[in-house]
């Protein structure tokens, strides 16, 4: 069995399990969390063929909020940005 290491602690299994995300449940925490139109979020989900949305987006959602003053948004999605872009670094 091959083993590979992280922070040298031995991996055995899968590093991540968890279930796939499909639209329809995406569309509707999106809706939810951050408080959007439902129809803006299912066009945006569409465009990336699947349970996503491109994080220049997320940005537009950012700076909408934050020109409402809508404190609790601006919150969520900066988190959600921020944990975003800490799991889908580019390397090159």
């Amino acid at each position: 069995m091959m083993c590979q290491n992280l922070l040298h602690l031995p991996i055995v299994r899968k590093f991540c399990m968890y279930p796939t995300l499909d639209v329809a449940r995406a569309t509707n925490l999106l809706v939810k969390t951050l408080c959007l139109d439902h129809v803006v979020v299912a066009t945006k989900t569409s465009h990336c063929r699947g349970g996503h949305v491109r994080l220049s987006w997320l940005r537009e959602v950012y700076k909408d909020a934050c020109a409402n003053r809508q404190w609790t948004i601006i919150a969520r999605t900066y988190l959600l940005y921020l944990v975003s872009c800490t799991i889908f670094v580019i390397k090159v």
